[in-house]
């Protein structure tokens, strides 16, 4: 099990870096595909494939949108509801938030192929590792903090239990 997020920080204040980074990353996804959904010529100037287009930037601002929520309830757990029961449904969450990330590239590389595009595909190839491989990360270290903060609390009511 992960004892530190990214190798040297703490699982709590990691936890609290991740949830602050997918909501950040969340929002700019969000923002940048209602963005390019207002101009599709931008990245298709033939216009042939505008419906695919507008379906993965519509998929992608709903897939982000979940993003920031998730993100949002993890900063809320860490902050205000800090037990275990809350974090494991936080950690459920980030294995969620890791789905996301794989699928939204699945779903850029079919864009990309569509519009015959190899440089931007070598160019989301390694975004996607590189994602998908920092997600995996930081699910990890989330399930890591609630499987920690749950064995403090078995502890602490274990010895509450010794004590009467």
């Amino acid at each position: 099990m992960t004892s530190q997020c990214c190798y040297c920080v703490p699982l709590k204040a990691g936890v609290v870096i991740v949830s602050f980074i997918w909501l950040i990353y969340g929002i700019y996804m969000v923002i940048s595909n209602a963005i390019n959904l207002n101009d599709p010529e931008k990245y298709d100037p033939d216009l042939r494939n505008v419906s695919a287009f507008h379906m993965y930037s519509i998929t992608i601002i709903v897939l982000y949108g979940l993003m920031v929520m998730g993100a949002i309830f993890g900063l809320f757990t860490i902050t205000l509801a800090n037990t275990s029961n809350m974090l494991f449904i936080y950690a459920k969450i980030a294995y969620a938030i890791l789905a996301i990330e794989i699928l939204s590239s699945i779903m850029g590389f079919i864009v990309i192929i569509l519009f015959s595009s190899p440089i931007l595909l070598t160019y989301l190839v390694i975004v996607a590792v590189f994602s998908i491989t920092i997600s995996v990360h930081f699910a990890m270290v989330i399930s890591a903090y609630a499987h920690r903060k749950e064995r403090k609390e078995t502890a602490t009511n274990d010895n509450k239990l010794d004590v009467l």
